[in-house]
């Protein structure tokens, strides 16, 4: 499967600052997620958080 790329969508319910503090504490909870998924979980974290900021 390498050069294989793939689409992921992920659905959350309504997250406000009750939920989660800061953005650093919403995508700490996500990586372990994320890296149990794929190589390429670091190039998604870095896209979430530059879409985030």
């Amino acid at each position: 499967m390498a050069g294989k790329v793939g689409l992921v969508m992920l659905q959350f319910e309504y997250l406000n600052r009750k939920k989660f503090g800061s953005q650093a504490e919403f995508l700490e909870k996500l990586q372990p997620f994320l890296t149990s998924r794929s190589r390429t979980a670091e190039k998604v974290k870095t896209l979430l958080a530059a879409d985030l900021a």
